[in-house]
């Protein structure tokens, strides 16, 4: 957990715990992360959305964004729901901490499944 790399009486990351742990640009810009104060609750936000909350629109509209980009590895045939060429491991997703909207909204857009204009053609 993050939690064991934070010093939390000095307010600052365990370096040596975090470079035996990940390679070391990864480890220079963890170290380059500030650390709050510990005034506030930790709390889940969605990055994607002004109100820190996810909704479908908001899962929907960056799944839209990384295909239009080219960042998604889904192909977007419309048809049957195997017009896959991504390799997912489905027992990872679903052991997600996340709310269960998400990853069944996930599953559907992998599965090409939801009802848009394209497969609804």
């Amino acid at each position: 957990m993050v939690s064991d790399f934070i010093n939390f009486a000095s307010r600052q990351w365990k370096e040596s715990e975090v470079r035996l742990v990940f390679s070391p640009i990864d480890a220079n810009e963890i170290c380059k992360i500030p650390l709050g104060r510990g005034q506030y609750p930790d709390r889940l936000l969605w990055y994607f959305n002004s109100s820190g909350l996810f909704t479908v629109k908001s899962g929907y509209d960056i799944s839209r964004k990384l295909v239009t980009v080219g960042q998604s590895k889904v192909v977007s045939e419309a048809g049957s729901s195997h017009s896959l060429n991504v390799n997912v491991h489905w027992s990872s997703i679903w052991r997600l901490d996340v709310p269960n909207k998400l990853k069944f909204f996930l599953w559907k857009c992998f599965h090409d499944i939801l009802p848009v204009g394209v497969v609804l053609n």
